[in-house]
Formats: structure tokens, sequence, C-alpha cells
């Protein structure tokens, strides 16, 4: 603001602002003098010029976006991802979220998602979970943009373990209790996705488990997903998950399996009568092993056994 009131905002330039405080924390100039830590008045000083700009009518978290796109066409990897995790850690707040996606976030993070490299693509996916998660508006934002369906070819195209479990957990922000956004994962066959990564024994526990929490939201959203979920095998290849040797694969898996078992109309998807019947060995091996843990493991299991311990009661009667 000028000393009479007037607004000069649109004076500043907001994005040779923000590669200042890159430069001083990433010494991107290799002929400047040595970088120097930035202390708490330069970050203060940082973010209190970027908050000014809501004095013009856009917030910080649509100052920070601009800078990202600005970065992403003329700038380096280094430069778009430090303004992706500050645009991240602002987003946190449901309302910097709204202002973001009203400002055209969702469709650019979705174009980061198909066209940006490795650490870039990640911190978009990131970026897509925080702004959707338990944010309505955002999640049907961020679907109608295209998101559902970029992060699906990441997590079937892509070998980075990071991006894919990014990528899976931005799908389960997305697409909870999202009608838009789970008609979106279906046509686009994120079912099978799904199913396939819980199905394999060779993969990335962490991205196993994130497969397994995505199922719980996607399979029980509509009919059409849970009778795909069966046909796919889901049940049967969340029942061998209960037996793994990580205790977060196990109780999604556990989760997941007695989820499908309150849901699923057996009349109609008859498999999952099958596919329960082979399972019910598997849970019950899982149940019997946790007898023999003692201390933080037995605490750990509870979850796990309590799932269990449910499913077997609603197999037996």
């Amino acid at each position: 603001m000028t000393s009479d009131g007037g607004n000069n905002d649109a004076n500043v330039d907001w994005t040779a602002l923000l590669k200042w405080s890159l430069a001083q924390q990433q010494g991107f100039d290799a002929d400047a003098m040595p970088r120097r830590e930035l202390t708490n008045d330069d970050m203060k000083f940082f973010y209190n010029a970027v908050a000014a700009s809501n004095a013009g009518g856009k917030s910080d978290a649509v100052m920070i976006l601009e800078s990202v796109e600005s970065t992403r066409d003329g700038g380096t990897d280094e430069e778009a991802a430090v303004a992706l995790e500050d645009l991240i850690d602002r987003c946190e707040q449901t309302e910097n979220a709204g202002n973001m996606l009203s400002a055209g976030g969702a469709e650019a993070l979705t174009a980061m998602l198909r066209a940006g490299r490795g650490e870039i693509r990640k911190l978009a996916a990131r970026a897509l979970a925080t702004v959707t998660q338990n944010h309505p508006e955002a999640q049907a934002r961020a679907a109608n943009a295209g998101a559902v369906e970029a992060l699906l070819d990441v997590v079937r195209i892509d070998n980075d373990d990071g991006l894919r479990g990014a990528s899976l957990w931005a799908l389960s922000c997305l697409i909870r209790d999202c009608v838009g956004a789970a008609k979106a994962f279906e046509a686009a066959g994120g079912v099978e996705v799904c199913t396939q990564f819980i199905s394999m024994p060779t993969l990335n526990d962490r991205i196993r488990a994130k497969a397994l929490h995505l199922g719980r939201h996607a399979f029980v959203q509509s009919e059409e997903n849970m009778s795909d979920a069966v046909e796919h095998g889901a049940i049967k290849s969340a029942s061998e998950c209960v037996r793994s040797e990580d205790v977060n694969v196990r109780e999604a898996a556990a989760t997941l399996l007695l989820l499908i078992a309150q849901c699923v109309d057996f009349t109609k998807n008859p498999k999952a009568v099958d596919q329960f019947r082979s399972a019910k060995a598997h849970v019950a091996k899982a149940l019997s092993n946790m007898q023999f843990t003692t201390g933080p493991d037995a605490e750990s299991n509870e979850p796990t056994r309590q799932a269990l311990e449910q499913l077997i009661a609603m197999l037996t009667e």
C-alpha cells in the first residue's frame, strides 16, 4: 500500500520475489556470494509480501500458484518444486484451497501431472491430495479438470514408487464421497488398476497399503464398482494381504475385506461368496498368528485383529 492508501500491488513482481527467496535457500547462482540461511525475519518478510496481495483481491495461494506456473514455463525444476511445496502448505487451509482452485489451480496441477518431470509430478499429486481432502468443491473441480484420469495414468505407467504412492493417495482423497470423481474413476478403469496393485506381492508395501486404502473408497461407491472389484479378484487378493509381514498392509487389507463383506450384494455378486469361502482360511491363519504377538506388536495388530474377528463372525453365520 502507498502512504496515501493507493494500491501498488500490481507493480510487485511476485515471481521475482519468489526467485529471490529460492536463491537464498538454494543458491542457484553459482557466481553469487556463498548463500546464507534464511532467518525468521527473512521468511516473515517474504510471506508478508505475498500476503499483501490480498489487498489487490488475490490470496497468497493464488499468487504462489501464479509463481508455480511461471517457473514451470520459464524456470528450473528446483524453483517449481519449492513453489509447489509452499502451495501445499498454504492449501492445508480450506479457504486458500478454494481460492487457488478458483484461479485455475486444478487445471494447472493436472497439466503438471501430465507434462512435468518426476519430482514436479509427485508434488502436483501431493498438492491435489491436500486440496481435495474433505473438500467437496475441490473434488468436483479437480474431477472436471481431468485429474482422476491423469493420476491413473501415472499409477499405470510410472515406475517411481514415490510418485505412484502420492498419486494413489491423491485418488483416495479425490474420489471419497464424490460421485463425479467416482464415475470418472470407474470409466477410466480405476477399479481394475486398484485391484491389480492389491494383487501384486512384489510391490512395495507402502504402495500396496495405499492401493488397499484406495479400494476402501472406490469399491463401495457404486454397485458397478463393487461388481468390478469382485470380478477382478479383489477379495482373494486382499485376503492374501492379511498375512503380509507389514502391519499397515495387514490392517488396510482386513479393513477392506470387512467393508466389502458388509456392503456387497451377494445375490448380485455370486463370485463374492466363493471368494470369501476361500478367504476364510487366510483370515483364520492371520488371526492364529496374532495370538503369539505381545507388547508393542500386539498393540499395533489390534485394529487388524478386531476387523478380522468381525469378518470371521460374519462368514460363519
